[in-house]
C-alpha cells in the first residue's frame, strides 16, 4: 500500500537591515540583431515612453569596420525603427541620451571623415563623435569632436537643453583647450544642435580617460574613469580608478583616486535621491584576477561602503541603476575560470546583483548559456520591474542567426515569502512513516519557484537533484530536510514533521 506523507514547512522570511528580501523572475527575453555581430552598449527610455537600444554592428564589408546601430522598440517588443549608420571606417556608439522631442543624442568614436592626420596605430586613430536622431529615427546632424590627436567620447547625459559629454583626449587644439600630458579626461557641453558650449580637460603627466558621467541634483557633475598619473595618487602604469566632482563652470569640488597595485576602473555611476553616489567597476587583486567593485559615497566624496567581491573568475560591473525602493541594481559579467563557482554557467555569464541602500546583497541572478553573455545596461521602468540589456554569443534561446546579438530581458522582482513560493515535499514510504533499509525511496518536491536543491537525508548523505532516489543502508531514525534556493539570499528549508523510520526488511 502506498502512502504520501505531508511535510511541514519551516519558513524563514529574511530582511536585510530593514529591506525585505526579494528575488528576480525572468518574464520575457528578446534577441534583436542580424547575421553579423551586434554589440549593445546602452539602453534608455525615450521621452515618448519607448525603449531605445544603442550599440554597433560589424559592417557588411569587413574592410569598413563597424557601424552604429540604434533601435527603438515599444514596451511589447515591437520594433518601431531600426537605424544603421554606415560610413567607410570604424564607428562605435559609447553613450546615448534622451531629448525632449522623443529622439536621442548619441556619442562615441569614429575614424571616418576625419580631415586631419592622426598619430599612432590606425586602429586607434579617432575623433569623438556625436549625432542626433528625431523620434522617427531620422538623422538631424552628426559632428566630429576633438583635435589632431586621438580623442574618444564615452559617456553622455542630458541636462535641460544641453548634453554633457566625457571621454579622453590626447589633443591640444580645436575642441580641446589644454593637454596636461598623455591622454586627459575630456569633458564638454553641447546644445541641441551639437554646438560646443563648454570645454574642460583634467589630468596629469600620464593617461586619464573618463568612462561615465552623472548629473547631481545641485547642478554638479561627477565623472568616473581611470588614471595612471603619479601626481593624481596613482601608481604609474597600473591604471587606477578615479572620481571627480565638478561645478557646472568646471571648477573642482573634489577628486579621489583609488590606488591598487594591479589597477582598477570605474565604468558607471549614479546619484540617488538622498544625494549619495553609487559607483560600479572592477579592481585587479592580482595581474590576471579582476573582481567586482562598487562604492557608495556621500556628496562630499566620503566613502560609506567600498565592497570588492568575486570568485576569482574575472568579474566586472559595467552598469548601475538606482532603484525606487532605495536600493541599487548592479550589472556586469563573470568570466569562467573555476568549476567551484556554482553560479557560473559558461565562458562568460550575464550577472545582475540587487543591493540595499547599505550595500548588503539582496539577490544575485546569473543569465547565460555555454558561451559568452554580458550585461551592458539596466533601467527600472516601474518599481521592481527592470529591463536588462546585454549581449549573447550562443544559441541557447533557440534563435540561430549567428554571432552576437542585442539581448533584451524583462525581469520582475518578487518578495521572498511563503505565499508565493509555496514549497512542500513528499516521500513514498512502505507504510506509515516507515521505509525499508536497502530499498530505494523516492523523495519529491513541489514549489512555485526554485533554482537549486539541497537534500539532507540525515545519514550524512546529500543530493542536489530535484526528485532524488535514496537508499538507506542502515536501520534507524533520520531527520530529512530540503533547502530550496531561489538565489544566493532567498532560501527556504522544508523538513519532515516526524523523523523517517528506516526498518529491516521483514523475513
Amino acid at each position: 500500500m502506498k502512502y504520501f506523507f505531508f511535510i511541514v514547512i519551516n519558513f524563514l522570511f529574511w530582511e536585510c537591515f530593514g529591506q525585505p528580501v526579494t528575488f528576480p523572475v525572468l518574464e520575457s527575453q528578446q534577441l534583436l540583431g542580424g547575421s553579423l555581430n551586434d554589440i549593445p552598449r546602452k539602453l534608455i527610455i525615450s521621452t515618448d515612453g519607448n525603449l531605445v537600444i544603442g550599440g554597433f554592428r560589424n559592417a557588411t564589408n569587413p574592410a569598413n569596420g563597424t557601424d552604429v546601430h540604434i533601435m527603438k522598440i515599444d514596451t511589447s517588443g515591437k520594433i518601431l525603427w531600426d537605424k544603421l549608420i554606415e560610413m567607410e571606417g570604424f564607428q562605435e556608439l559609447r553613450g546615448i541620451t534622451a531629448v525632449q522631442d522623443g529622439g536621442v543624442i548619441f556619442t562615441g568614436v569614429t575614424n571616418s571623415g576625419i580631415d586631419h592626420p592622426e598619430n599612432g596605430d590606425p586602429a586607434f586613430q579617432s575623433d569623438g563623435w556625436g549625432g542626433r536622431l528625431d523620434k522617427a529615427g531620422n538623422i538631424l546632424w552628426m559632428k566630429n569632436y576633438g583635435g589632431k590627436e586621438v580623442d574618444v567620447a564615452n559617456g553622455i547625459e542630458t541636462v535641460g537643453e544641453e548634453c554633457f559629454i566625457v571621454g579622453g583626449s590626447f589633443s591640444n587644439d580645436r575642441d580641446v583647450l589644454l593637454n596636461h600630458g598623455g591622454s586627459d579626461i575630456w569633458g564638454f557641453r553641447i546644445n541641441m544642435e551639437g554646438e560646443v558650449r563648454f570645454l574642460k580637460t583634467i589630468g596629469g603627466s600620464g593617461n586619464e580617460f573618463a568612462q561615465a558621467i552623472t548629473p547631481c541634483a545641485n547642478g554638479d557633475y561627477v565623472i568616473a574613469g581611470v588614471t595612471n598619473s603619479e601626481e593624481l595618487e596613482g601608481e604609474k602604469g597600473n591604471g587606477n580608478a578615479i572620481l571627480i566632482r565638478i561645478k557646472p563652470t568646471g571648477s573642482m569640488v573634489w577628486q579621489k583616486t583609488f590606488p591598487s597595485r594591479y589597477g582598477g576602473n570605474f565604468l558607471d555611476l549614479k546619484e540617488d535621491k538622498s544625494g549619495r553616489l553609487i559607483v560600479a567597476g572592477s579592481v585587479n587583486k592580482n595581474p590576471d584576477d579582476a573582481q567586482f567593485r562598487f562604492l557608495i559615497l556621500d556628496k562630499d566624496g566620503k566613502i560609506i561602503e567600498d565592497k570588492i567581491s568575486g570568485n576569482r573568475n574575472d568579474e566586472y560591473f559595467t552598469t548601475v541603476e538606482t532603484c525606487r525602493d532605495g536600493g541599487f541594481l548592479l550589472g556586469g559579467y563573470s568570466r569562467f575560470r573555476s568549476t567551484e563557482d556554482f553560479y557560473t554557467k559558461g565562458k562568460e555569464d550575464f550577472v545582475v546583483m540587487k543591493i540595499n541602500k547599505s550595500g548588503n546583497l539582496i539577490w544575485r541572478k546569473t543569465f547565460g548559456g555555454p558561451d559568452y553573455e554580458r550585461c551592458t545596461d539596466i533601467i527600472e521602468y516601474a518599481q521592481g520591474r527592470f529591463y536588462l540589456l546585454g549581449e549573447k554569443d550562443n544559441y541557447f534561446t533557440g534563435k540561430q542567426d549567428g554571432n552576437k546579438d542585442f539581448w533584451l530581458l524583462k525581469v520582475r522582482e518578487y518578495p521572498c515569502d511563503s505565499s508565493l513560493i509555496k514549497p512542500d515535499i513528499f516521500v513514498r514510504a512502505d507504510a506509515g512513516n516507515n521505509v525499508t533499509a536497502n530499498h530505494p525511496v523516492r523523495f519529491r518536491a513541489r514549489y512555485s519557484f526554485a533554482e537549486n536543491f539541497k537534500w539532507d537525508f540525515g545519514d550524512g548523505t546529500f543530493s542536489k537533484e530535484e526528485q532524488p532516489l535514496k537508499t538507506y543502508t542502515q536501520p534507524g531514525v533520520y531527520d530529512v530536510m530540503l533547502t530550496i534556493s531561489i538565489n544566493e539570499t532567498c532560501k527556504q528549508t522544508v523538513v519532515l514533521k516526524e523523523p523517517l523510520n528506516v526498518i529491516e526488511k521483514a523475513e
